[in-house]
Formats: C-alpha cells, structure tokens, sequence
C-alpha cells in the first residue's frame, strides 16, 4: 500500500508530491512524532529523556531512508547504531559534514540517556540542558534532510 508523504506539525505543513510504501511512512511519521516529544521534554526540562527521544526519532528517520533505497535496516543492536545506519543510506543521501557529525554523536547516546548503569549515574543528573541543546535543532534538520531524500527518489 503506498501511503502520501506529509509533513506536518514541527516539520512544517505541507503535502510533498511523492508517495512511499506505507512503511517507510510509518517510519518517517513516528520519527517525527518522536522528535516532537523530544522537543516538549527538552523544553520541560527532561534533557537525557530528550536525547533519548532525539536518538529514536534519527534512528527511525534513517531506517525510512533505508527502506526507500530498497535495502533491510539491521536488526539486534546494530539497528540502534546510527552510524551503522547513516553508512547504509550515505552513498545515496548524504548529509553535510556537521550533520554526520550530529549521528555519530548520537550513536553512543542510545543506552545511557535511558538506563544508570550504562550511564554510571543517572541519566537525568548527567545529560543536562547545556549537553542536549546542541542536538535539538540538529536532528530537525536531520530530519527534514532524510525527508526531502526519501521525496526526491520518486
């Protein structure tokens, strides 16, 4: 089933002329739905929860981007590296430089902002607001960049 690409809420309102396999759609929706909470529990002060959220929502938006290449996303633990991820998708959708330097500081983020053993501590103690504030903005563009990919592939 192919399903319309739509943007909407915080990455803008507005119909793209492409349409994708529902799948990739889904993927690409809850990454921005992800973000979105992100971005309300960095503005209410839940930063590590925030980045965790930043780090899902990049992790589902580059599993889109590897779906509309025809390829299958890793499963297990590499499926959450996003590093593993963005190589999959780099030689068709690149990213600039600051923004492949955004996943690959992400990637290591995944088990930390969420569980105190990883963390050593916890998490919320660790990553505060002057650690996650470089990462909102960042992973929106990130976003819309994987989006615009996914829409110019038609």
């Amino acid at each position: 089933m192919l399903c319309p690409l739509v943007s909407k809420g915080l990455l803008g309102d507005r119909g793209l002329s492409r349409v994708v396999r529902r799948d990739i759609y889904w993927w690409l929706q809850s990454a921005k739905d992800d973000y979105g909470s992100a971005v309300h529990l960095y503005r209410g002060g839940f930063h590590a929860n925030a980045l965790n959220l930043l780090h899902t929502a990049t992790e589902k938006a580059l599993k889109a981007a590897i779906l509309s290449t025809g390829k299958r996303y890793p499963i297990g633990s590499e499926g959450h590296k996003l590093s593993v991820l963005y190589a999959m998708i780099k030689p068709r959708l690149r990213l600039t430089r600051e923004l492949e330097d955004i996943i690959l500081q992400l990637t290591p983020l995944y088990l930390p902002t969420k569980y105190p053993n990883a963390a050593f501590g916890i998490p919320s103690r660790i990553y505060g607001k002057n650690f996650s504030s470089k990462y909102v903005t960042k992973v929106g563009k990130i976003l819309r960049w994987i989006e615009r990919g996914i829409e110019s592939r038609g």
